[in-house]
């Protein structure tokens, strides 16, 4: 059995991580554009010109076609990226504006929302376990009996010292 291999993934210009799922930002910025109060639909055209210019891409093969509309977008933003910069343009023209559209387009950890309260820690994989393999925290080094301390894990010879 043969298996493809699957093309590299387009990437964000600006967090410069993988997008798998690509929308590009002429279709984010269209929603954004229907959602926006009338009054602010120039200025916000004018908004996503910029940051469409800016961030063109002159990169080989680092842009592919849009999930939603099919065509090549050479403006490779993620929405997670596309999205925060629209918060930070919305939020000194319109604070409450800015508030409710990190409710509806929640991309992004918008300020504020970070914070989430709760009594109870997250769950984390390695939360119970005592020893795992990996790359010791101190000194770099592959291990196979990495235990937890307070300095993170550490291989044997690290807690030795």
């Amino acid at each position: 059995m043969e298996f493809l291999e699957s093309p590299d993934p387009v990437i964000c210009q600006l967090c410069r991580e993988p997008i798998w799922n690509f929308l590009c930002i002429n279709c984010l910025g269209d929603n954004i554009k229907r959602w926006l109060p009338e009054n602010f639909c120039e200025q916000f055209s004018k908004f996503h010109t910029e940051i469409k210019n800016h961030f063109h891409t002159f990169i080989a093969d680092n842009y592919e076609p849009c999930i939603d509309c099919r065509k090549t977008s050479e403006t490779p933003l993620c929405p997670y990226c596309y999205t925060h910069e629209v918060y930070h343009w919305i939020s000194p023209i319109n604070s409450d504006l800015a508030r409710t559209f990190s409710k509806i387009f929640f991309f992004y950890p918008f300020e504020g929302t970070e914070e989430i309260k709760t009594e109870s820690s997250p769950i984390t994989e390695t939360g119970n376990l005592r020893e795992i393999n990996g790359l010791c925290d101190n000194c770099d080094q592959y291990s196979e009996t990495l235990v937890k301390s307070g300095k993170g894990w550490n291989c044997e010879m690290c807690r030795e010292e």
